[in-house]
Protein backbone atom coordinates (compact mmCIF):
# COMPACT_ATOMS: atom_id res chain seq x y z
CA UNK A 1 0.00 0.00 0.00
CA UNK A 2 1.14 3.49 -0.79
CA UNK A 3 0.79 7.01 0.55
CA UNK A 4 1.59 9.54 -2.37
CA UNK A 5 2.26 13.00 -1.23
CA UNK A 6 2.40 16.06 -3.93
CA UNK A 7 4.06 18.71 -2.06
CA UNK A 8 5.60 22.51 -2.44
CA UNK A 9 9.36 21.15 -2.34
CA UNK A 10 10.46 25.04 -1.81
CA UNK A 11 7.95 25.13 1.28
CA UNK A 12 7.50 21.42 2.59
CA UNK A 13 10.23 19.00 2.15
CA UNK A 14 11.18 19.11 5.71
CA UNK A 15 7.56 17.92 6.32
CA UNK A 16 7.23 15.53 4.03
CA UNK A 17 10.80 13.84 5.18
CA UNK A 18 8.83 13.78 8.66
CA UNK A 19 5.44 12.61 7.91
CA UNK A 20 6.94 9.80 5.71
CA UNK A 21 9.16 8.41 8.35
CA UNK A 22 6.58 8.78 10.62
CA UNK A 23 3.82 7.25 8.71
CA UNK A 24 6.69 4.02 7.87
CA UNK A 25 7.99 3.56 11.62
CA UNK A 26 4.03 3.37 12.31
CA UNK A 27 3.15 1.07 9.61
CA UNK A 28 5.97 -1.16 7.84
CA UNK A 29 3.94 -2.09 5.56
CA UNK A 30 2.89 1.46 4.12
CA UNK A 31 5.67 3.01 1.64
CA UNK A 32 5.68 7.09 1.43
CA UNK A 33 5.78 8.27 -1.67
CA UNK A 34 6.35 11.58 -2.62
CA UNK A 35 6.05 13.87 -6.09
CA UNK A 36 5.69 10.17 -8.22
CA UNK A 37 5.11 11.87 -12.12
CA UNK A 38 2.69 9.18 -12.49
CA UNK A 39 0.14 9.92 -9.76
CA UNK A 40 0.87 13.36 -10.60
CA UNK A 41 -0.16 13.17 -14.11
CA UNK A 42 -3.48 11.64 -13.00
CA UNK A 43 -4.19 14.56 -10.41
CA UNK A 44 -2.49 17.75 -10.94
CA UNK A 45 -4.08 19.56 -13.97
CA UNK A 46 -1.83 20.13 -16.42
CA UNK A 47 0.86 18.06 -15.26
CA UNK A 48 3.30 20.81 -14.78
CA UNK A 49 4.38 19.68 -10.91
CA UNK A 50 4.04 19.73 -7.67
CA UNK A 51 1.59 23.11 -6.60
CA UNK A 52 2.64 26.22 -4.88
CA UNK A 53 1.84 24.80 -1.43
CA UNK A 54 0.57 22.03 -1.94
CA UNK A 55 0.43 19.13 0.59
CA UNK A 56 -1.79 16.71 -0.48
CA UNK A 57 -1.58 13.48 0.86
CA UNK A 58 -3.45 10.06 -1.26
CA UNK A 59 -3.89 6.85 0.24
CA UNK A 60 -3.26 4.81 -3.77
CA UNK A 61 -4.38 1.77 -4.43
CA UNK A 62 -4.49 -1.32 -1.23
CA UNK A 63 -7.19 -2.42 0.17
CA UNK A 64 -9.66 -0.56 2.55
CA UNK A 65 -11.47 -1.08 6.10
CA UNK A 66 -13.99 -2.71 3.98
CA UNK A 67 -12.12 -5.33 2.57
CA UNK A 68 -12.22 -4.06 -1.23
CA UNK A 69 -9.40 -3.11 -3.47
CA UNK A 70 -9.44 -1.03 -6.61
CA UNK A 71 -10.06 -3.67 -9.68
CA UNK A 72 -7.10 -5.32 -12.26
CA UNK A 73 -5.92 -2.17 -14.14
CA UNK A 74 -7.41 0.52 -11.98
CA UNK A 75 -5.86 2.66 -9.26
CA UNK A 76 -8.27 3.14 -5.98
CA UNK A 77 -7.16 6.50 -4.69
CA UNK A 78 -8.40 8.64 -1.64
CA UNK A 79 -7.20 11.98 0.03
CA UNK A 80 -6.44 11.93 3.12
CA UNK A 81 -5.72 15.74 3.82
CA UNK A 82 -4.96 18.46 1.43
CA UNK A 83 -2.91 21.44 2.37
CA UNK A 84 -4.98 23.64 -0.23
CA UNK A 85 -8.31 23.19 1.42
CA UNK A 86 -6.89 23.31 5.26
CA UNK A 87 -4.26 26.14 4.66
CA UNK A 88 -1.85 23.83 5.68
CA UNK A 89 0.64 20.66 5.91
CA UNK A 90 -0.78 17.90 8.28
CA UNK A 91 0.48 16.38 11.32
CA UNK A 92 1.93 12.93 11.32
CA UNK A 93 -1.01 11.89 14.03
CA UNK A 94 -3.56 13.68 11.74
CA UNK A 95 -2.55 10.74 8.91
CA UNK A 96 -1.66 7.99 10.95
CA UNK A 97 -5.21 8.78 12.04
CA UNK A 98 -7.09 8.82 8.79
CA UNK A 99 -4.98 5.57 7.84
CA UNK A 100 -6.74 3.90 10.64
CA UNK A 101 -9.73 5.23 9.62
CA UNK A 102 -10.09 4.06 5.67
CA UNK A 103 -7.29 0.77 6.26
CA UNK A 104 -7.71 -2.39 8.38
CA UNK A 105 -5.55 -3.63 11.30
CA UNK A 106 -4.29 -6.52 9.13
CA UNK A 107 -3.85 -4.39 5.96
CA UNK A 108 -1.92 -1.95 7.83
CA UNK A 109 0.58 -4.52 9.85
CA UNK A 110 -1.44 -4.21 13.02
CA UNK A 111 -2.50 -7.35 13.13
CA UNK A 112 -1.86 -7.57 17.86
CA UNK A 113 -4.37 -6.57 19.54
CA UNK A 114 -7.86 -4.75 18.75
CA UNK A 115 -7.93 -2.63 15.24
CA UNK A 116 -9.91 0.06 16.71
CA UNK A 117 -7.61 0.65 19.63
CA UNK A 118 -4.23 2.63 17.63
CA UNK A 119 -3.98 5.71 18.54
CA UNK A 120 -3.34 8.21 21.24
Amino acid sequence: MTIHVEYDEDAHTNAFISLADAVEEAFPRVLVDGNDADVMARTVVGNEGPRTGAFEVTLEGGLGASGSEGGSGSVASSSLFSALKEGRPPTALEIIEALEREVDAATLGLEDGPAGDRCG
